[in-house]
């Protein structure tokens, strides 16, 4: 009577001791898979990144991370010293950084227009254009001056904010007659109204237009990295005060 229950325990004891071995020897097998594989760093974003983002500007929105190298991207970067241009696409948080996503700004001066956005031309004096040195993909700040604000006021505000410059056309001086020792190494500089295209929403393409039709637009370099905290409508009493 007493040789069942003792049966029937050691059959028990010898299926735990079975499963245990099982297990142990199943992690085993995956730590000494995984402790094979050579793991490589890659960069990682931060956060999300949106189109248009120059590739200096993603240096703060990225991490390195450790992955095996079966699972590494192709196209992934260790360095965002490595990438030039702009980003092509919406970004994600999360993946890998990969040059396939980057492309230098066409040779006709174009950056591509991320989704959803509107483009507007607009002409400048150069002055106004960071003294004819903006290029396409570049972020700026959309400062709009009304020269009467309905009380006879003229009205100033840094409106927009991280603008994309999709486009700019502008004439250039010829520097080859310059006597000047070092005038190899001087930029050209516009002769005339640039023509400048922003990327904006539909109600930002009403604000610059009237702008430019009844008052003065100056732009700012913004990178993603200014700051843009503390702005105001300014007139003659705030700025003399």
């Amino acid at each position: 009577m007493t040789r069942k229950p003792v049966a029937l325990l050691a059959a028990v004891v010898l299926a735990l001791v079975g499963t245990i071995l099982l297990v142990t020897y199943v992690h085993s097998a995956k730590d000494h898979a995984v402790a094979g594989e050579q793991l490589v760093p890659v960069l990682v974003l931060t956060d999300d990144v949106k189109a248009g983002t120059p590739a200096s500007d993603v240096a703060s929105h990225v991490k390195t991370e450790q992955v095996p190298a079966k699972v590494k991207a192709a196209g992934a970067v260790t360095t965002v010293s490595g990438l030039t241009g702009i980003a092509t696409v919406d970004l994600v948080k999360g993946e890998q950084l990969v040059n396939t996503r980057f492309a230098a700004v066409a040779a006709s001066g174009r950056a591509p227009t991320p989704d959803g956005l509107l483009e507007v031309t607009v002409p400048l004096d150069p002055q106004r254009a960071l003294g004819g040195q903006l290029v396409a993909g570049n972020k700026v700040g959309v400062v709009i001056t009304i020269d009467d604000d309905g009380s006879g006021k003229a009205v100033t505000h840094l409106e927009l904010q991280k603008v994309l410059v999709t486009s700019v056309q502008a004439a250039t001086t010829d520097n080859s007659s310059s006597s000047s020792s070092d005038s190899k190494d001087a930029k050209t500089a516009p002769t005339g109204t640039m023509m400048v295209t922003l990327a904006v929403d539909a109600p930002s393409v009403e604000k610059v237009v009237f702008a430019a039709e009844h008052g003065h637009i100056w732009l700012a370099a913004e990178p993603d990295t200014a700051n843009t905290a503390g702005t105001a409508i300014q007139n003659r009493d705030s700025v003399l005060r």
